[in-house]
């Protein structure tokens, strides 16, 4: 019954795909299907037990378990899962081995090979192959790939372990014999020992590999000009969206407009330009022009590097770049003798932008960019860039002219959505398409070119299109045909400067792309050499960078702040409650604490657990809210060493614009006023209340500042490490125009490429902090950016830190150390609430030690 079932939802599925029905049906459809087939808990029990009856060791089951679990975003709970295994002594290693493959899927990979090392390196090898060497590699390169080219050159790897191998080198662009390895997997005997998805994987690596572009000759008096096609070595990530060949078709119809050229070469492409040529709109064909030989190479955007090319390959470089094989390393720079012009170029991952990448893309600059942001990011990397707008405003020129525009009730709904159109466009004929499809990566590129320019030739007989694919909405427009854009987030960073577009507005972007083509074009096809063209190119575009420079550095006035700064400052002294007067020496440590109500046992638990492991004499400043004078005498009586300074910040408020994470509350946000708070200190150790204090914090404290604005722990988590994710992050909440004022203020203002640190434990300067007039002068970064207070502090800092050993800061979920100074649970996941976590008992402890109750 469960077979039956399960091919009745793959050919269902599939039939949906099929008729172009919105992607709605499709995941339905997987979620019946897992509710179905897993059927519960216990159903999941039964199911582990089976197979260990059937012999699958526990370590490996315990591996799959993970890479199945980790993308269906239950994180929290599987971490939980995982550390009590490793917790207990007698699982110890197979839990080591479990949470090192969590940490390696989430690309922390110092402290994944930390647990791998502990597992023992060869059951990390045999059981979570790909894992092991990818973290491997990362800590020690060189190191590892020798033995990856030695483990895929010899015979002892199972076939799935080799596959496995293959990923990684691919991952981190190791591909020199790749080709040779594929060729030694590829055996009808391998196959049979391979996974349904392992084969689906092999048969995509034959594909990609097969041509290695030596077939194409150089020809005499011959232009060579590549044409984009948008796949990779891993097939889960190369493009599923037609859209893309909608930016290709785009872009070689600048090609197509000379009406003198000849495709050679004999390829399928040469024959398929030769016949859409005359697809060109004929007041947009450029004739007059001597005979001149071009040879179409193709050429894979994610995969450039994958094949040869003639010498002097030129490039129109256009589109959403970069896309990492398994989210590893970019195949860029292009190869050698491709010559790239490059417009309507968008990074959405701003983390492949580094110092290598940023030196290579100055060489083909300035780049023409699909949108600001894309402008913005370049910028902050040294990268002379503009703003072209996108390519696909030009398409129409090789697209038939929208005939009813505008003139009758027939709508092209293209993944729009269906609810509310119901009643907006009761009284209109309406057809549904679809622009993405797991098809679209088997198309060649021929087939994916005509496949684009048939969909978009469609439209041209609606009245009207609605989408929320900007590839629909921009060529739909250039086709005559008004167009309503309904994105999720009109505040995505792909949209500034493309979205509410007027007429003049979207003919200014097309005709701009459409005159810097033809001139460069022209001058391509006159046979003009590389360093030639690019002097044009430059010349060409040097009105748009000026623009650039003053578009991007144009912020709009700030609000003024909600807080009155020098009211806030009396309180200071007026509102500081001093318990316990003991003398103190030179060596005394200065600590501050942020707390409110809610953690106010949570406070008392991390002071005991500080006392217990501190020599020296300490000074507690603590920035509280909501707490009472008979709080601040117990805790003083409990710590009648530790001279207590309890600061009420109750009364002041940051705004209804403050941005709370799930996990913090407002009293975060006070150590910002520190600098002024403690205007006798030069510096001070800042603690979290999410902490238990294990090492003497008086060799914390007393960490050498110099110049710098901090001491503190490097982020290296995915989505916190670089203050571009976190801008982007909470620009996304906002409308749109605002959304486009905070990411050019930060960009203009702030080093985004700089290094970010955990602010849970601090050594702040205070004294350069005052020097800067720090709080004055950031204060609107809470206000009007909405960053929380560690974004702040970054942003201040422009990574001018001195960077922490990860025992002073040692977070459970994310780091290995065998023997942790400072443990911070930073995250969701607490010692006082449900769920386990990593000395969460230790913790608990000193709560019952000292009578309190913690949590619920």
């Amino acid at each position: 019954m469960r077979s039956l079932l399960k091919d009745f939802l793959l050919r269902a599925s599939k039939y949906a795909l099929k008729r172009g029905k919105v992607r709605r049906y499709t995941l339905k459809l997987n979620e019946l299907s897992e509710k179905l087939l897993l059927m519960g808990p216990d159903d999941i029990n039964a199911q582990l037990i089976k197979k260990l009856e059937k012999g699958k060791p526990l370590d490996e089951i315990l591996v799959a378990h993970v890479r199945s679990t980790y993308p269906k975003g239950n994180r929290v709970a599987a971490r939980g899962a995982l550390q009590r295994i490793y917790e207990t002594e007698s699982t110890r290693t197979l839990g080591a081995l479990a949470f090192g493959t969590f940490l390696a899927l989430d690309g922390l990979s110092e402290s994944a090979l930390g647990f791998f090392r502990e597992a023992g390196v060869d059951l990390a090898k045999r059981v979570a192959t790909f894992e092991y060497f990818d973290v491997y590699v990362k800590e020690e390169p060189k190191k590892a790939l020798a033995e990856v080219d030695s483990l895929l050159n010899g015979t002892t790897l199972n076939p799935s372990d080799y596959a496995q191998l293959i990923r990684v080198a691919i991952k981190n662009q190791h591909t020199k014999d790749v080709r040779k390895w594929v060729a030694n997997l590829d055996t009808p005997s391998n196959r049979k020992k391979l996974s349904e998805l392992e084969v689906i994987e092999l048969d995509w690596w034959v594909k990609m590999l097969a041509d290695d572009g030596k077939q194409v000759k150089a020809l005499k008096n011959t232009v060579n000009f590549a044409v984009m096609d948008y796949n990779m070595l891993d097939y889960w990530r190369s493009s599923s969206n037609r859209g893309d060949y909608v930016q290709t078709l785009a872009a070689i119809s600048h090609l197509l407009r000379f009406q003198n050229v000849e495709y050679v070469g004999g390829s399928d492409l040469a024959g398929y330009l030769t016949k859409l040529k005359s697809h060109v709109q004929k007041h947009r064909r450029i004739e007059g022009k001597a005979p001149v030989k071009v040879q179409p190479v193709e050429l894979h955007r994610d995969y450039s590097s994958g094949r040869e090319y003639p010498e002097n390959t030129w490039l129109i470089s256009n589109g959403w770049f970069m896309h990492r094989p398994y989210k590893g390393e970019v195949d860029f720079p292009y190869p050698k003798n491709v010559n790239p012009i490059m417009i309507s170029f968008h990074i959405q991952d701003a983390d492949v932008l580094n110092a290598k990448v940023a030196a290579e893309l100055k060489k083909f600059g300035p780049i023409g960019c699909r949108d600001w942001t894309t402008v913005y990011r370049l910028r902050d990397w040294g990268v002379p860039a503009f703003f072209s707008g996108c390519v696909t405003t030009t398409v129409g020129q090789v697209l038939p002219k929208a005939r009813f525009g505008g003139k009758i009730p027939k709508l092209a709904v293209v993944e729009a959505g269906r609810k509310w159109m119901k009643f907006r466009y009761m009284f209109m004929w309406k057809w549904f398409y679809i622009q993405i499809g797991d098809y679209v990566r088997r198309f060649s590129l021929v087939e994916g070119i005509e496949d684009a320019r048939g969909m978009l030739a469609k439209y041209a007989d609606y009245g009207k299109v609605i989408t929320k694919r900007l590839h629909c909405y921009l060529p739909a427009r250039s086709m005559g045909l008004p167009v309503e854009f309904v994105p999720g987030k009109h505040s995505d960073v792909r949209f500034e400067g493309l979205l509410d577009l007027n007429e003049a507005d979207f003919n200014k972007i097309r005709h701009g792309i459409e005159h810097k083509l033809e001139v460069i074009v022209g001058h391509i096809l006159e046979g003009k050499s590389y360093e030639e063209v690019m002097k044009i190119w430059r010349e060409l575009v040097q009105p748009d960078v000026e623009f650039a420079e003053q578009y991007a550095t144009n912020l709009e006035p700030l609000g003024e702040s909600a807080i009155d700064l020098p009211e806030v400052y009396k309180k200071f002294n007026s509102h500081v409650v001093k318990l316990n007067d003991n003398k103190r020496g030179k060596k005394a440590v200065d600590v501050a604490f942020a707390c409110d109500q809610n953690l106010q046992n949570e406070l008392i638990v991390v002071i005991a657990s500080m006392m217990k492991n501190t020599k020296r004499e300490v000074n507690a400043h603590i920035l509280t809210r909501g707490l009472s004078d008979d709080y601040f005498a117990k805790v003083a009586s409990l710590f009648p060493t530790v001279n207590f300074y309890f600061h009420d910040f109750s009364d002041i408020s940051y705004g209804s614009k403050v941005n709370l994470m799930k996990h913090i509350t407002v009293s975060t946000f006070d150590r910002l006023f520190l600098p002024q708070v403690l205007t006798e200190l030069d510096k001070v150790l800042y603690l979290d209340v999410d902490i238990l204090v294990r090492g003497d914090v008086g060799e914390l404290y007393d960490t050498a500042l110099g110049d710098y604005a901090f001491a503190g722990k490097k982020s290296r988590l995915d989505g916190w490490s670089s203050l571009i994710d976190v801008i982007t992050r909470i620009s996304l909440q906002l409308p749109a125009k605002q959304a486009w004022a905070l990411r050019r203020r930060a960009h203009a203002t702030g080093d985004l490429t700089a290094d970010t640190y955990n602010a849970g434990i601090l050594v702040m300067n205070l004294k350069k902090m005052r020097a800067e007039n720090f709080v004055e002068s950031n204060l609107y970064l809470v206000e009007e950016l909405r960053l929380n207070d560690q974004d702040v502090m970054n942003f201040w800092s422009r990574g001018r830190a001195v960077a922490l050993n990860d025992d002073w800061n040692y977070v459970p979920t994310q780091d290995y150390s065998k023997n942790p100074q400072i443990v911070h649970w930073a995250g969701p996941g607490k010692p006082w609430k449900q769920g386990f976590a990593l000395y969460k008992d230790e913790f608990q402890s000193y709560a019952k030690e000292l009578g309190l109750k913690i949590g619920k």
